[in-house]
């Protein structure tokens, strides 16, 4: 998916988790976007909220086409959505396109990171995304506590340049949306 689609799902993510019902939604997208197992997937989850946040895990990891899919499914019934996805400004500059912003933000935050991030919400993504490798992700699983698998994750994005930092923080506003408000907060 466009990086630009996936900031704008991600800066959303906490109105789009709360308002939508993604029965609603999937009905729309099964067959297209969604396969019947990531359907069942979704379904599986009792919660209301939880079902929404696994269907915009999802969409985050299919390509641009699905974001177009997923804003067509929200437009009838969720048109006040849909309106801040168009809306939602998402930064451009090449600071922070080259993940040079987020690099300075990880490093300064480091501390702070280690000890809240849950890093089993991330290493699958992180990989997706090629910002770790499958060596990485070992070291990661066989850190001895929740603390050492953050270090271990944080540190090995030292050799892979800005653009790692940066699906760090995306990662972190998509997986775990409270940690990224405490995150993002300015000094």
């Amino acid at each position: 998916m466009d990086v630009r689609y996936r900031e704008k799902l991600q800066q959303n993510a906490d109105v789009i988790i709360d308002e939508i019902d993604a029965e609603h939604v999937c009905l729309y997208l099964n067959g297209t976007v969604l396969t019947s197992f990531e359907v069942d997937k979704i379904y599986a989850v009792k919660s209301r909220q939880e079902r929404a946040r696994r269907l915009l895990n999802l969409i985050m990891t299919k390509d641009t086409l699905a974001y177009q899919h997923f804003r067509y499914a929200l437009r009838e019934r969720y048109s006040d959505i849909v309106r801040k996805l168009d809306n939602t400004a998402v930064c451009t500059n090449s600071e922070n396109e080259n993940g040079e912003f987020e690099q300075k933000r990880v490093l300064k935050r480091r501390d702070s990171l280690v000890l809240n991030i849950q890093t089993e919400e991330l290493v699958d993504y992180m990989k997706q995304e090629g910002a770790l490798t499958n060596d990485d992700c070992n070291r990661i699983r066989a850190g001895a506590s929740k603390e050492d698998k953050a270090r271990i994750m944080v540190d090995s994005l030292s050799d892979k340049g800005p653009q790692a930092y940066k699906t760090l923080s995306l990662a972190i506003r998509a997986r775990q949306p409270k940690l990224a408000k405490i995150f993002e907060k300015t000094d």
